[in-house]
């Protein structure tokens, strides 16, 4: 597993006087969550996540994202740490993977 460096990077991103620091895309909820965690624990400006739904799965030459909205919603509860403000979805979410966020996280 790659070793990230999140102290390095909240102090830097924090240090550049933005509103918010964001993870998205190319990782599921899952893949995310020690980021999260660790980010949660370093930056005091709010945390934006939106995770994919799953890794992709190619078949075909097709993308598939394996996470159904209800799993989707379930996983992206658990990055819900301190700081983490605005809760969304990239790649292979839909209009039921973010009705289903709302419902499961409120």
């Amino acid at each position: 597993m790659k070793k990230y460096n999140i102290a390095i990077l909240g102090a830097t991103l924090q240090s550049l006087d933005i509103d918010a620091v964001g993870l998205n895309c190319s990782r599921g909820p899952e893949e995310m969550k020690r980021v999260v965690e660790q980010l949660s624990e370093i930056v005091s400006i709010p945390i934006i996540i939106q995770p994919n739904a799953g890794l992709p799965i190619t078949k075909d030459g097709v993308n598939y994202y394996p996470l159904q909205p209800t799993d989707y919603a379930n996983a992206v509860k658990k990055l819900v740490y301190p700081g983490v403000y605005i809760l969304g979805g990239c790649c292979g979410t839909t209009p039921e993977h973010i009705s289903e966020l709302i419902n499961v996280v409120g």
